[in-house]
């Protein structure tokens, strides 16, 4: 992947961030992390809202195969300092080990970035996808990367049994 690249999908990403800050609610946040018992940080952004700022995102970009992935890395990992600019009081806050804490409603969106890309996915993703997976810790993430995403892409590739298998 080029350096254009990978700026293209940091900047991308940071889009996305800045647009689901803006959408998040501090009330719904803490309901959120309290249904899901979930120790990620939470916007308070609506799946619908959340699928709203991934397509606009997706909409001109057409990313390569290597972009899709990329971006889905930088949206699951915490938030980088350059990301916490939105200012809508939805700061990142350090976990245990004082690394920043990964975000929810980042995750559904790498997971909605994934499942909107599947056709640029093959078997050589199987386990970068079930990284995904083995990370998401929560029915919220492991539903739609189980079933919009896994379940479509094992049918045309016999590379994700074992995924399946495991």
């Amino acid at each position: 992947m080029t350096s254009d690249s990978r700026n293209r999908t940091h900047t991308i990403a940071e889009a996305v961030d800045r647009d689901l800050r803006a959408r998040g609610g501090s009330e719904r946040a803490q309901k959120e992390r309290a249904y899901l018992k979930s120790e990620l940080l939470h916007y308070g952004v609506s799946v619908p809202d959340t699928r709203a700022v991934v397509r606009a995102a997706l909409r001109t970009a057409k990313l390569s195969h290597d972009e899709v992935i990329d971006l889905t890395r930088t949206l699951w990992a915490a938030p980088t300092s350059s990301d916490d600019s939105a200012g809508n009081g939805n700061s990142t806050v350090a976990g245990p080990a004082g690394r920043p804490t990964p975000v929810h409603e980042r995750r559904a969106a790498a997971t909605m970035v994934l499942i909107q890309s599947k056709d640029r996915l093959g078997g050589g993703d199987a386990d970068f996808i079930e990284g995904r997976l083995r990370e998401a810790k929560t029915w919220a993430l492991i539903d739609p990367l189980a079933g919009d995403l896994i379940g479509p892409l094992s049918e045309r590739d016999a590379a994700f049994g074992p995924v399946l298998e495991r």
